[in-house]
C-alpha cells in the first residue's frame, strides 16, 4: 500500500544540536517541547564536525531538485512537491517503501550530483501523512510556507507531472 510522506533534511552543519530551535533525536515527537538552546552543546557539536558547514547556492539547489525528480521517477515514487532551500530540503513523496529509504536515496544521489561527500546532515524528519488534508497541508507548507521560492517542484493538475519553478 502506498503512503505519502513529508521528508525534510538539512545541509551538513547548517543546524547542530544545542542551537535554538533544533529538535533533539530523543525528543522528536509531534507537539513535543523543543529542548532549550545550549551554547556548550552547540560548541561541542561544531567542534566535532569533520567538514565545513555546507549551504546550497542557486545552481546546487537546481541540481538537488532535478536529482530528486529523477530519483523519484526512476524508482516509481510519486513526487507531489519539492522545495530545495539554501540550508534544507522539503519533499512530499508517495511510495510503497519506508520514508528513510526515500530520503537516503535522494541524499545519496544528490551528493554524487553535487560531487560533494558531506552534503547532508545525518538524518532528517520523516512525517507520515495519513489523510488528504494532511497531504494538501504538507504540499502548501513545502511550496508556500518557506518564504521566497527557491528551487521548487509543484503539482500540476493538468498533467501527469508537476512544474519546476
Amino acid at each position: 500500500m502506498s503512503m505519502v510522506y513529508l521528508l525534510t533534511f538539512c545541509c551538513y552543519g547548517s543546524r547542530v544540536p544545542g542551537e535554538e530551535g533544533v529538535v533533539s533525536r530523543s525528543n522528536n515527537l509531534v507537539g513535543a517541547r523543543r529542548s532549550p538552546a545550549s551554547e556548550a552543546l552547540a560548541g561541542t557539536a561544531r567542534e566535532s564536525m569533520t567538514d565545513a558547514p555546507y549551504d546550497l547556492g542557486p545552481e546546487q539547489r537546481r541540481i538537488v531538485l532535478q536529482t530528486a525528480i529523477d530519483v523519484c521517477r526512476h524508482r516509481g515514487w510519486i513526487l507531489k512537491a519539492a522545495h530545495v532551500r539554501t540550508t534544507h530540503v522539503h519533499l512530499v513523496v508517495e511510495a510503497e517503501i519506508a520514508p528513510e529509504r526515500i530520503m537516503n536515496s535522494v541524499k545519496s544521489y544528490s551528493s554524487r550530483a553535487l560531487k560533494r561527500h558531506k552534503s547532508w546532515a545525518r538524518h532528517g524528519s520523516t512525517l507520515y501523512l495519513w489523510t488528504r488534508e494532511e497531504v494538501a497541508r504538507a504540499i502548501r507548507y513545502a511550496v508556500s510556507g518557506q518564504g521566497t521560492p527557491m528551487a521548487m517542484y509543484t503539482p500540476n493538475p493538468d498533467r501527469q507531472e508537476g512544474d519546476i519553478i
